[in-house]
């Protein structure tokens, strides 16, 4: 079965983990960069990936790819 993560900050991830879903919280946009990498290469199992809009706009090269 597939599972849907989440990234943000700590507060943001929270509720959704509550949820069920594979959350991650991050603190910065290098941490951010580490953990985008590993969910598209290395965890096959997750089909979608919802990022905090404010992380989203520092990762624009990566999530274009």
């Amino acid at each position: 079965m597939y599972k849907i993560a989440v990234m943000g900050g700590a507060d943001t991830v929270l509720g959704f983990k509550a949820l069920g879903l594979e959350t991650h919280p991050v603190g910065s946009a290098d941490e951010a960069r580490r953990v985008l990498h590993n969910l598209t290469t290395e965890c096959q199992d997750v089909a979608i990936i919802y990022i905090e809009e404010t992380l989203a706009a520092g990762l624009s090269a990566e999530i274009d790819r």
